[in-house]
């Protein structure tokens, strides 16, 4: 079980914050007003005594329950910030083979498949498979995990990988993987980070 805390959330995400300031990222301005919303927050009666237990369930079975709703929530609005970013570095890329690794309901699988790419779509969920295999039906798409991509090496020509590392135990098993599946001369593209790969990486 996990005692979850709205309030405690909230104030881990100014801590945060104020590390990113205390490290030189922001001014003495952004510092104190992240003070003050600090105080705002401890002294806001609505958000006391607000903690729940919680139980741990798989990705798998998150997924099942937040499936249909996924797309209408943009991803817990995350997709306003991933998107443009992936979208602009792909859309100049000629047309190949493309992964699109932990899929989802293939909101890039589309993107992909419109510009004339032949995508093949992984993830762990069935329940989000279900939704991509709607969404884009010349696509490929199997039920497996990040550490264990169902493609031979030097097989794909552009991997896109979008707000899924946070559910991988050992992302260090993924790295590996998944720049052995991108061909030498292919582009490997997550939300963190685009760069392209090249023998000499690999």
């Amino acid at each position: 079980m996990i005692y979850q805390d709205p309030l405690a959330y909230l104030l881990g995400l100014e801590g945060i914050a104020l590390l990113d300031a205390w490290a030189g990222g922001h001014d003495r301005e952004f510092t104190e007003t992240r003070l003050a919303e600090i105080r705002r927050l401890l002294d806001d009666e609505k958000l006391r005594h607000r903690g729940v237990l919680a139980e741990r369930v798989s990705t798998v079975t998150a997924y099942e329950q937040h499936s249909a709703s996924y797309d209408a929530e943009a991803g817990g609005g995350l997709f306003a910030t991933d998107e443009p970013v992936v979208a602009e570095y792909l859309s100049g890329r000629e047309p190949g083979v493309a992964l699109d690794a932990a899929c989802g309901t293939g909101r890039f699988a589309e993107f992909l498949a419109k510009r004339g790419h032949q995508v093949i779509g992984v993830d762990t969920s069935p329940d989000m498979l279900a939704h991509a295999r709607r969404r884009v039906p010349g696509g490929e798409f199997h039920v497996a995990e990040l550490e264990r991509l169902p493609l031979p090496d030097d097989s794909a020509d552009v991997i896109v990988c979008a707000l899924a590392l946070v559910h991988v135990p050992a992302s260090t098993r993924y790295w590996p993987n998944s720049l052995a599946c991108c061909a030498p001369a292919g582009t490997w593209s997550s939300r963190t980070c685009i760069t392209n790969s090249s023998p000499a990486a690999r």
